[in-house]
């Protein structure tokens, strides 16, 4: 099931909008009504025929929203959150007021779900839905969080991985409204480990810089224990424990098959206990008595994990760290897995990826991975941008791919808020190709919809006009505004009102030159030139007309004020010296000459430019 329109009846600063989320729909106002018409459908109005159907590729399409900071692009992705999440219990305490209209392309039909009471009329008549066969994951890597008026403890949930009970799911974890470091990386590993292990997957875009074929492990004792009573009342103080955390160099390939288990046990009972110490309030009578009686005896260790075992850990984890489920869970994993070995089974702390899917695939949390290339290279000599691409692209391959037994799901939406802020233009660029190359294995089993919102021309220039939502706010009366949009009838919006200027923008974004998008007056108002720099050239240039209309006075009437005197000659020419614009730079010197007789100078500019023509020349013959 296809999003195909969304209308804003009242969200924040979106009064009244509509935005078009499919290039083959054009969901527009006519005569009081929003008309659904089918650009492949030669009765249709807006029938096109260069209408191109699977423009990314079988399957998948892309939409994106650009617009100023606090044009409403994060404010349309939340509209959407608030629609699927429409029948929980603080879905009501923001006032967002809008509806979402769907297509079934196997029943060819359109459906429409809506929340708050939208008086936008609709023809043809829709199919109301309460639940949508569609997946929806959303990411932001920012420090906000999308509900930043309110706080629940149900949104929680929505950062939960359960497929089953919630079609959708935001990414990265802000339970809490905490950020856990050390939680995302235990994430990230896993998630890679999965396909890089079955070495099934290839992104040949990454390869280029990073394609690793061995794991280096280690362990870091803080992760399981720590001397200085962190942990409250509970005393796990042994000779045989403090032997294996003192391991020099976290070495763990010297750690037996004994040592291992004992070592798992520990960390099940610390990240049980850690729980406990966040939430005091859940710790259940059973586990309370034990802990407070805890101490070095290893039948008090099973004793503890016997209890952890025989109860559900939804259960005793109900409204705890979201983490907290899927770490012990492995941990048991590897417990599991250590069963089968032989007493003098030892872990090489460098391992080759390939032939090792089982160890790999139940490695505990408290056990650190770091990929090795074949040149020695590893994933944290990386840069920021280059792990964060990585990690991001794996993650979403990870989800897609749990998907798939969830036959329920026929569609997913991601939705990309700002995801690549942080990645270097070059990056930038390849942004849409390894999103496509990412969800190509999967286009026969699920129909993808990604919505990006971004400030990037490098994503936008991947895209068709038709597939790009042009944001802007604009000021009631502001003549700016008009002259900008002759067509746009703005005499019933507030001032500040986010609205679709996407039918007022001339802008051809496909293949589009970079430097043609930000010289648009959309992009970039006011020019391309830092703020900084144009004001500091703006000062000279009056500095300079005004010391030449000064001069042109008979002597006794000009004002000295105005005149420049020789620091401010010096520090003038210093700044024009420095402009990078060749063109800008030689109208400046022309005017500095035209007052300062400086042959010198003027010889050096004229032997550089004698250069550089004669470069050219050469180069030419």
């Amino acid at each position: 099931m296809e999003l195909i329109y969304l209308w804003v009846e009242k969200y924040k600063n979106i009064e009244k909008q509509g935005f078009n989320f499919s290039p083959r729909f054009e969901c527009d106002y006519i005569g009081g009504k929003l008309t659904i018409c089918d650009k492949t459908d030669k009765k249709s109005y807006c029938y096109d025929k260069n209408y191109v159907d699977n423009f990314f590729g079988e399957n998948i399409n892309i939409t994106a929203i650009v617009g100023e900071n606090g044009s409403g692009k994060s404010s349309i992705l939340t509209s959407l959150i608030y629609l699927l999440t429409s029948n929980t219990d603080w879905s009501s305490y923001e006032k967002c007021n809008a509806m979402a209209i769907y297509y079934d392309s196997n029943q060819n039909k359109h459906f429409e779900k809506n929340i708050g009471n939208p008086t936008i009329k609709v023809s043809p008549q829709l199919t109301p839905i309460s639940d949508i066969t569609s997946y929806s994951i959303y990411y932001n890597y920012t420090l906000d969080t999308v509900f930043d008026t309110i706080y629940d403890n149900n949104i929680d949930n929505l950062f939960r991985i359960h497929y089953e009970e919630s079609s959708l799911l935001m990414r990265p974890n802000k339970s809490q409204e905490i950020i856990n470091i050390e939680n995302l990386r235990f994430e990230a590993e896993t998630n890679m480990l999965k396909f890089l292990a079955k070495e099934n997957v290839s992104f040949s875009q990454i390869k280029n810089f990073f394609s690793p074929n061995n794991i280096k492990l280690s362990f870091r004792p803080e992760t399981i224990y720590k001397e200085n009573n962190y942990y409250g009342n509970i005393n796990i103080i042994k000779e045989e424990v403090i032997k294996i955390i003192h391991f020099p160099f976290h070495d763990i390939s010297k750690l037996q098959k004994k040592s291992l288990i004992l070592l798992t046990k520990l960390y099940i009972i610390m990240e049980t206990h850690r729980y406990f110490a966040y939430y005091s309030n859940v710790i259940k009578k059973d586990f309370k008595q034990l802990f407070a009686n805890f101490g070095n005896k290893s039948s008090q260790l099973d004793e503890l994990l016997n209890l952890i075992t025989s109860k559900n850990l939804e259960v005793i984890f109900t409204d705890g760290l979201i983490y907290t489920i899927p770490k012990i869970k492995q941990s048991f994993n590897f417990l599991i897995y250590l069963e089968k070995q032989q007493d003098s089974f030892l872990i090489q702390d460098t391992l080759s990826l390939r032939n090792n899917e089982e160890l790999l695939n139940n490695l505990p949390p408290w056990i650190d991975c770091n990929f090795i290339d074949k040149d020695g290279k590893t994933f944290f000599d990386l840069s920021y941008g280059q792990k964060f691409l990585i990690t991001f692209l794996y993650d979403i391959l990870y989800h897609v791919d749990s998907l798939v037994p969830y036959r329920q799901y026929k569609n997913i939406i991601l939705m990309l808020d700002e995801v690549e802020l942080g990645l270097h233009p070059n990056w930038q660029k390849e942004y849409v190709s390894l999103l496509i190359e990412v969800l190509k294995p999967y286009q026969d089993r699920f129909h993808f919809q990604i919505i990006v919102a971004s400030h990037s021309p490098y994503i936008i220039s991947d895209l068709p006009k038709e597939n790009v939502i042009f944001l802007d706010t604009v000021k009631f009366k502001d003549d700016k505004t008009k002259k900008a949009y002759p067509k746009l009838n703005i005499k019933d919006l507030e001032n500040g009102n986010s609205i679709n200027v996407s039918k007022h923008i001339d802008i051809n974004s496909f293949g589009a030159n970079i430097h043609t998008l930000l010289s648009d007056g959309f992009f970039m108002k006011g020019g391309l030139m830092g703020e900084f720099a144009k004001k500091k050239i703006e000062d000279i240039i009056s500095k300079l007309t005004i010391h030449k209309s000064e001069i042109a006075k008979p002597k006794g009437e000009q004002d000295s004020n105005n005149l420049i005197n020789e620091n401010e000659q010096k520090y003038i020419k210093s700044v024009i010296l420095n402009i990078g614009e060749e063109f800008l730079k030689k109208k400046l010197f022309n005017m500095y000459f035209s007052l300062f007789d400086e042959k010198e100078t003027q010889l050096k500019i004229l032997e550089k430019e004698k250069a550089r023509i004669e470069a050219r020349i050469k180069k030419l013959l």
